[in-house]
């Protein structure tokens, strides 16, 4: 796995509502089959899935001890799952362009982007770990352009963050045993009763100039259920900002040649 920029850790005690917050944010994310050892190795009470975990979380008492070191092991998690969980990602080959172009995109990623971006960061609307996760705070953020949250240079790679509300729908069975008796009457010769619900989900993508082998990496969050439509209409909404960003900076769009689509051989390390 590529090194991540430095994790978090607390510069002070943490409280209930830090842990809560961040659990929230791996709720979004994260299948309560890989979460539940995560949060059990940090002393917080594990229930059964998320809710239930969650709602504990947030009547039990911990010692401040307890608390930070769950923060910090909860939110290096979170973040290092904002750069490589539930990801498609595509690469662009920089060699398939000229050489002065492709200088230009690794030059200006080594040794200009971090200074260049700053200002662009200073109006961030959050920090990575303090993405909203409720529904009134994500729609905001459902029909404008990804946001960048995040740009940092290590070992010959740029990693930068951007943030955007999606939907993705979930199929889940209903208990006829629990509905009205006029409807238990319409569905009783089904066995079976299927319901599609939309959520809006807080999406993490990432864009990885990785200078030392010519390429450029775009990570798409996708969540189970969601369209490859969807998907597609990510990955082109970041494209347009880093290739904005880039025309802003240098004068070019960096990508837009040489798109190779690995899905099939790399989701797997991403998963």
């Amino acid at each position: 796995m590529s090194a991540l920029p430095s994790k978090p850790v607390a510069d002070a005690p943490a409280t209930r509502e830090k842990v809560v917050s961040i659990l929230e944010l791996l709720e979004t994310r994260m299948l309560w089959s890989a979460a539940k050892q995560i949060i059990s190795a940090t002393g917080i009470h594990v229930s059964r899935g998320w809710q239930e975990t969650l709602a504990h979380a947030r009547e039990d008492f911990y010692s401040d001890a307890i608390w930070t070191s769950a923060f910090n092991s909860l939110s290096t998690a979170a973040r290092w799952h904002t750069y490589v969980g539930n990801k498609h990602v595509s690469f662009f080959d920089l060699r398939e362009q000229n050489e002065d172009a492709k200088t230009q995109v690794l030059d200006w990623a080594l040794k200009r982007a971090v200074d260049d971006l700053r200002p662009i960061l200073r109006h961030r609307p959050f920090d990575i770990l303090d993405a909203p996760t409720r529904k009134a705070d994500l729609e905001q953020y459902k029909t404008s352009a990804p946001r960048l949250l995040a740009a940092d240079l290590q070992g010959g790679k740029m990693y930068l963050q951007f943030f955007s509300t999606r939907a993705y729908s979930m199929r889940e069975s209903l208990d006829i045993s629990k509905m009205s008796a006029a409807q238990i009457k319409l569905f009783e010769e089904y066995e079976e009763v299927i319901g599609v619900k939309t959520r809006l989900v807080p999406c993490f993508d990432t864009v990885v100039v990785d200078t030392n082998n010519d390429l450029v990496e775009f990570r798409i969050d996708f969540q189970p259920g969601m369209a490859e439509d969807r998907n597609n209409s990510a990955f082109a909404r970041v494209m347009t900002e880093f290739n904005r960003a880039t025309t802003k900076f240098f004068g070019q769009g960096a990508v837009g040649v040489g798109l190779m689509n690995l899905h099939p051989a790399i989701n797997p390390m991403y998963l």
